[in-house]
């Protein structure tokens, strides 16, 4: 939380995103001086159960942007989280989120490569639970969806928990992800 970054959890657990909504708070801070926003999908309460019964709030539109490692490329998107009451907790990365985007994960390296390109995520592992963590704050407004058409953008983001009937336009990208 008092990073100067913006940080997720990849969790072998989770079977949908989800956050707290002090860790949004505090996320969407960050990354609105980048010209991003998180954006409500709807307010209607989703009950989870597992090891814990909680209800959530909502479901949010979180903006991704990942720095790799080994370049200054950017890989940009977003995804879709469920959102917790009176909890900092930060964003737990679903499992789908990391099959979408192709993880393959060393753990003995600490290592998450992307498999489609061959190229590593910037890792860290939290000081008490050892989880890996990956940075989302690396987006630049200027290169969201450029150079990218209206396919080739639906197929590069990292697709919410949800099944969506459609694909997501860079349009619609855009109107709903951007502060213009």
């Amino acid at each position: 939380m008092t990073d100067e970054g913006v940080w997720v959890v990849v969790d072998e657990g989770a079977n949908s995103c989800c956050h707290g909504d002090g860790w949004r708070r505090n996320a969407e801070d960050k990354i609105y001086k980048k010209g991003f926003r998180f954006d409500a999908v709807h307010h209607k309460p989703t009950q989870f159960r597992g090891i814990g019964n909680r209800s959530t709030k909502g479901l949010w539109t979180v903006p991704l942007g990942f720095k790799l490692r080994d370049s200054d490329d950017l890989f940009q998107g977003s995804c879709q989280s469920h959102e917790l009451a009176d909890s900092d907790f930060p964003l737990l990365l679903s499992q789908s989120v990391q099959a979408h985007m192709g993880f393959i994960k060393d753990m003995a390296a600490g290592t998450i490569m992307l498999g489609d390109t061959g190229e590593f995520l910037e890792v860290v592992r939290q000081a008490s639970t050892g989880l890996f963590m990956i940075r989302i704050d690396n987006l630049n407004l200027n290169t969201f969806g450029h150079d990218l058409d209206d396919h080739e953008m639906a197929n590069k983001l990292i697709l919410p928990d949800e099944v969506i009937e459609e694909p997501v336009s860079y349009t619609h990208l855009r109107a709903h992800e951007t502060v213009l």
